[in-house]
């Protein structure tokens, strides 16, 4: 007895670290939590015809989020994981993985029935010489994914009046122009919804992200293309 006494505590302490090691180990989905998926809770979804998924940026997930408060059910919920989401991010990480493909791998395993992907395609200023070579890439890896769905593919909407810091026009024009060329180089894609602009009243304080009240403004227009 006075020995099983000694022993507890280095028992303890084992199942302890074990216990620790267990929650540390990291995990494809880790960044993919119903925290950050914004528009329903997904264990609430899974009967719903979620058969659209998504690319995209942080304006991505904020207009699929408007998408839902304007009554869409097709798309996939959105995921604040889908944040600087640019062409290079995604491109970039496609081997080693990220936050991006682990959302993305995610909604694809959760919803097998996905037969369409929205393509936003975001552009940051100094990512504005984006090589034609990273959107290929990317949807090469899409088209690996969903290898039966068809692929809409847009721009981000222009900011005319108050210039976004974080695309700058060139990075906009940079976006359009990729558009383009995938559009004449892929027969298979589709071109996508062109949004309204994104005049100052739509954004939030850095005059690049899509405000509260104007979510569901770009979500109906997103609605009226898909639905």
């Amino acid at each position: 007895m006075k020995n099983w006494i000694w022993a507890l505590p280095a028992v303890l302490l084992v199942v302890g670290v074990s216990a620790f090691a267990y929650l540390s180990i990291p995990s494809a989905v880790t960044d993919v939590t119903l925290e950050d998926t914004t528009s329903q809770d997904i264990n609430e979804v899974d009967d719903a015809p979620q058969v659209i998924g998504y690319v995209g940026c942080s304006n991505t997930w904020q207009t699929i989020e408007g998408y839902h408060a304007a009554g869409g059910d097709k798309f996939w919920p959105a995921n604040k994981n889908y944040g600087g989401g640019t062409i290079a991010a995604w491109a970039n990480t496609i081997d080693s993985g990220s936050k991006y493909w682990a959302a993305f791998d995610h909604f694809v395993a959760l919803y097998p029935d996905t037969d369409t992907i929205w393509w936003q395609l975001c552009v940051r200023h100094e990512e504005a010489n984006a090589p034609y070579a990273d959107a290929e890439k990317l949807l090469e890896a899409i088209h690996d994914r969903v290898p039966d769905a068809m692929v809409y593919v847009s721009s981000l909407p222009e900011y005319p009046d108050a210039e976004c810091g974080i695309t700058e026009t060139i990075g906009i024009e940079r976006g359009d122009a990729l558009v383009i060329e995938l559009l004449e180089k892929n027969p298979e894609l589709v071109a996508g919804p062109v949004l309204q602009p994104m005049t100052s009243d739509k954004t939030t304080f850095d005059n690049c992200h899509i405000n509260d009240e104007s979510r569901p403004l770009l979500g109906a227009e997103l609605k009226t293309f898909f639905d």
